[in-house]
Protein backbone atom coordinates (compact mmCIF):
# COMPACT_ATOMS: atom_id res chain seq x y z
CA UNK A 1 0.00 0.00 0.00
CA UNK A 2 1.29 3.47 -0.82
CA UNK A 3 -1.67 5.78 -0.22
CA UNK A 4 0.55 8.72 0.76
CA UNK A 5 2.26 8.64 -2.61
CA UNK A 6 -0.72 8.18 -4.92
CA UNK A 7 -3.38 10.13 -3.00
CA UNK A 8 -6.51 9.73 -5.15
CA UNK A 9 -4.67 8.89 -8.38
CA UNK A 10 -4.76 5.13 -7.83
CA UNK A 11 -6.29 2.20 -6.00
CA UNK A 12 -5.35 1.34 -2.44
CA UNK A 13 -6.00 -1.70 -0.28
CA UNK A 14 -6.16 -2.28 3.44
CA UNK A 15 -2.66 -2.81 4.82
CA UNK A 16 -1.88 -6.47 5.34
CA UNK A 17 -5.25 -7.57 3.88
CA UNK A 18 -4.50 -10.05 1.11
CA UNK A 19 -8.19 -10.60 0.37
CA UNK A 20 -8.78 -6.86 -0.09
CA UNK A 21 -5.74 -6.66 -2.40
CA UNK A 22 -7.02 -9.62 -4.43
CA UNK A 23 -10.47 -8.04 -4.75
CA UNK A 24 -9.02 -4.72 -5.88
CA UNK A 25 -6.74 -6.40 -8.44
CA UNK A 26 -9.58 -8.54 -9.76
CA UNK A 27 -11.77 -5.46 -10.05
CA UNK A 28 -9.09 -3.75 -12.12
CA UNK A 29 -8.61 -6.83 -14.32
CA UNK A 30 -12.36 -6.89 -14.93
CA UNK A 31 -12.51 -3.16 -15.78
CA UNK A 32 -9.80 -2.10 -18.22
CA UNK A 33 -11.51 1.27 -18.72
CA UNK A 34 -10.96 2.04 -15.03
CA UNK A 35 -7.29 1.11 -15.42
CA UNK A 36 -7.01 3.52 -18.37
CA UNK A 37 -8.53 6.34 -16.32
CA UNK A 38 -6.16 5.72 -13.40
CA UNK A 39 -3.22 5.45 -15.79
CA UNK A 40 -3.91 8.92 -17.17
CA UNK A 41 -4.72 10.45 -13.79
CA UNK A 42 -1.65 9.00 -12.09
CA UNK A 43 0.70 10.03 -14.89
CA UNK A 44 -0.51 13.63 -14.66
CA UNK A 45 -0.32 13.60 -10.86
CA UNK A 46 3.21 12.19 -10.73
CA UNK A 47 4.47 14.53 -13.44
CA UNK A 48 3.23 17.54 -11.47
CA UNK A 49 4.27 16.36 -8.01
CA UNK A 50 7.70 14.94 -8.83
CA UNK A 51 9.27 17.26 -11.37
CA UNK A 52 12.81 16.06 -12.09
CA UNK A 53 14.39 19.52 -11.86
CA UNK A 54 12.81 20.06 -8.43
CA UNK A 55 14.00 16.65 -7.22
CA UNK A 56 17.56 17.40 -8.37
CA UNK A 57 17.56 20.82 -6.70
CA UNK A 58 16.28 19.42 -3.40
CA UNK A 59 18.85 16.63 -3.52
CA UNK A 60 21.67 19.10 -4.14
CA UNK A 61 20.46 21.27 -1.26
CA UNK A 62 20.56 18.27 1.04
CA UNK A 63 24.10 17.40 -0.02
CA UNK A 64 25.26 20.98 0.43
CA UNK A 65 23.70 21.19 3.89
CA UNK A 66 25.82 18.29 5.18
Amino acid sequence: ECADVIEDAGITFRKGDVVDLQEKLQGLCDNPETVSLYKQKSAEYISKKYKWDDVVQKTLQLYKAK
